[in-house]
């Protein structure tokens, strides 16, 4: 048996392999499967990791009709998917943004601080969860091999294989190039794959156990009339803390589907097409639909017929093994491996972009000595990419079976729910600031730290109980449980009203009592606007006004470009710029033109080494004072011309962020001037008339 499995195992990934080869062919010749609205409905299917299709059923037959709010929510939450994901999508598509973490410092200033903590908060919330899913990927090999009850040692070398395979498949499909925001038609496609493989598998799973258990769906509503196991009360009206409950994971479930890495990636970076967001609307929900579909029965059969010795969470795995129906078992455990794998590898890829953009290259410019690495950032994202895996498989080999184990869903989801109020907000409300959500950001960190991670350490037995029965230095009212006094709310609920509320209130009081900077206004209407944004302003770049040498400011760019790219990468990458800003084979340059050149270089930097790094190399390349004269004057005669208003102007035309600073400032003196002069206008006028 345990040959069969791995031969289906390496069958199944050649497979995949051989999907995403075809699909990367296709979108060569410009036939790619991602155009199809299908595949990327699907895709979005990488949120049903194995704590869907396993853990779904042992959370039913614990807490009843609880597992549903998971999957409510981000419906729920699709039918803003036209809205929401339409505007996220125009926005990555104008910042070439790279992840969660350049989208939410590209918003403040692209902060090079906010992107390290979001990517920070990130890599607490998702290690564990990607460590679930090895070790259900090792559990479930020892089963399927040895059969239902047997011990799930699995994990000892066959998570290794797998991780070892998982390094392998990721790079090969994500971390090839440099340039994360090249969309990647193979991992997409696998991806649709893997979320039909693993609903095919749920749904013949929970078709099997329903006939064997209840000899079909007549028998099983049969069962129900009878009345239903003591833990399962899916009919009994929900308790004032049961509907507190339900709410919090609505909520949780809603920003997770939005804001988890692989979610905003798959969701957000590797959309092809903003109207697919409308098909997925529907599609989506109906996907979740259908996995959850035999939940109920499988956790009935679970509580009726399963040997107490096998755990409730492979119920769908451990049936057809007692039936003796091995090949339906197999189906079931690659389907249960398409979960893990998806998640995996998605994860494994966002995190390492983040890793790399927002902590390994701010650690390298720190120092000149160490520029030379920014030159093998692909190899050190590769190398991150190992790293990640490794320490989530070493995070499953500690956690055993220990509390934390049934927590880590909801601790991820808690984590990744302190970037919803950032987002969101940064969105609608032009008065957030880069202040602002530092504070939010860490408060709500540090109070998720406290009120939810803490509690699973104590309970786990890693430390003292003392902790959550009297309090911290024995203040009572430090409990993390029971946080200044408030008892009587479920656990998880405690946890995130407190880490919300704190979160909230430090980011919207320290935007109020620490404004946002003139760049940072700019980028708050460019954001608030994106959905009204026009074209590129015509002509723009052809202004008139006084001229530079092209050659000379092109090899500062070449040189910039060629510290991050191969000499032949960043010729190409400059050559691409050039003709983005239509002087390709120009002399000399308008200074107009000269800030089209530097913002296309500034945005094809951040493909490869994020928002906030990109703009930190650039800035370097500031423009002199007769430069900025030559600015000034330039943009006086736009203003004369298109009579229209300098904060019209602004919204028209996209300039690197220090010219666009600029431009600001400028633009209240011309203001001024043109009034002093309208002024000056009218009494002459009056004076010839008098």
């Amino acid at each position: 048996m345990v040959n069969l499995v791995i031969v289906a195992v390496c069958a199944y990934m050649a497979l995949l392999f051989a999907i995403a080869r075809v699909s990367e062919r296709r979108r060569a010749s410009g036939r790619g499967f991602t155009q199809n609205p299908y595949v990327y409905a699907l895709s979005l299917g990488v949120f049903c990791t194995t704590w869907t299709f396993y853990g779904s059923i042992g959370k039913a037959t614990v807490d009843g009709m609880l597992f549903l709010p998971v999957y409510l929510g981000p419906t729920l939450g699709m039918f803003f998917a036209p809205t929401i994901m339409s505007r996220l999508i125009r926005l990555k598509e104008a910042h070439h943004i790279t992840s969660l973490a350049d989208f939410i410092s590209a918003r403040y200033a692209k902060s090079r601080l906010v992107a390290a903590l979001v990517t920070a908060i990130l890599l607490v919330g998702t290690i564990p969860y990607a460590a679930l899913q090895l070790k259900s990927m090792g559990d479930t090999f020892a089963l399927v091999v040895g059969g239902a009850g047997a011990t799930p040692a699995g994990i000892r070398w066959v998570t290794p294989l797998v991780v070892c395979t998982m390094i392998a498949f990721t790079i090969a499909f994500g971390i090839r190039r440099l340039d994360p925001t090249e969309r990647h038609p193979g991992m997409v496609v696998s991806l649709a794959a893997e979320s039909l493989t693993k609903l095919v598998a749920f749904l013949c799973g929970g078709i099997f156990v329903t006939r064997w258990a209840f000899g079909g769906g007549e028998g099983f509503f049969v069962r129900l009339s009878a009345g239903l196991p003591e833990n399962l009360g899916f009919m009994h009206r929900l308790s004032a803390d049961q509907a507190v409950t339900w709410a919090t994971y609505m909520l949780l479930s809603t920003a997770a589907f939005s804001f988890l890495p692989r979610q905003f990636h798959v969701g957000i970076v590797e959309n092809s097409n903003v109207k697919h967001t409308r098909t997925a609307m529907w599609l989506t929900p109906l996907y979740l639909f259908a996995m959850n579909l035999f939940v109920v029965p499988v956790a009935v059969a679970a509580m009726d017929r399963l040997p107490k010795s096998i755990s409730a969470d492979t119920a769908l795995l451990s049936f057809p093994l007692l039936a003796g129906q091995h090949g339906l078992s197999l189906l079931v455990f690659l389907g249960g491996f398409s979960a893990a794998i998806g998640m995996i590898m998605v994860e494994t890829m966002t995190m390492a972009t983040m890793v790399s953009n927002h902590l390994y290259l701010p650690l390298v410019d720190s120092s000149p000595r160490l520029w030379f690495l920014r030159r093998h950032l692909l190899g050190a994202r590769w190398a991150i990419a190992t790293l990640f895996i490794l320490a989530a498989l070493g995070f499953a080999v500690a956690i055993g079976k220990s509390y934390m184990l049934v927590s880590i869903g909801m601790l991820s989801f808690a984590a990744v729910l302190q970037l919803a109020p950032v987002s969101l907000l940064g969105l609608y409300w032009k008065g957030a600031s880069r202040k602002g959500v530092m504070l939010g950001l860490s408060a709500g960190f540090v109070l998720w730290s406290y009120t939810l991670l803490m509690p699973t350490f104590v309970k786990s037995g890693w430390m003292s109980d003392a902790i959550l029965k009297v309090g911290p230095f024995g203040v009572a009212a430090l409990r993390p449980t029971a946080l200044f006094g408030l008892e009587g709310l479920p656990a998880l609920t405690h946890g995130v009203m407190w880490t919300t509320l704190f979160n909230v209130t430090l980011y919207v009081a320290g935007s109020v009592f620490f404004p946002p900077t003139s760049a940072e206004r700019r980028l708050a209407e460019e954001f608030g606007n994106i959905d009204k944004r026009e074209g590129p302003l015509d002509g723009a770049g052809a202004a008139g006004g006084p001229t530079m040498s092209a050659s000379a400011h092109l090899e500062r760019l070449e040189r910039l470009l060629a510290q991050y790219f191969p000499a032949t990468a960043a010729r190409a990458l400059m050559h691409r710029c050039l003709e983005t800003a239509g002087i390709a084979d120009a002399e000399r340059v308008t200074v107009l033109q000269w800030t089209e050149l530097t913002t296309a270089v500034e945005r094809s930097l951040a493909g490869a080494i994020g928002a906030a790094s990109a703009h930190t190399a650039v800035r370097e390349l500031r423009v002199d004072g007769g430069t900025s004269k030559a600015l000034e004057k330039a943009y006086a005669r736009m203003l004369a011309r298109m009579q229209i208003s300098p904060a019209e102007l602004r919204r028209r035309v996209d300039y690197h962020q220090e010219r666009e600073t600029l431009l600001q400032e400028q633009a209240g003196e011309l203001e001024a001037r043109v009034k002093e002069r309208t002024i000056e206008l009218t009494r002459v006028n009056e004076t010839l008339r008098g």
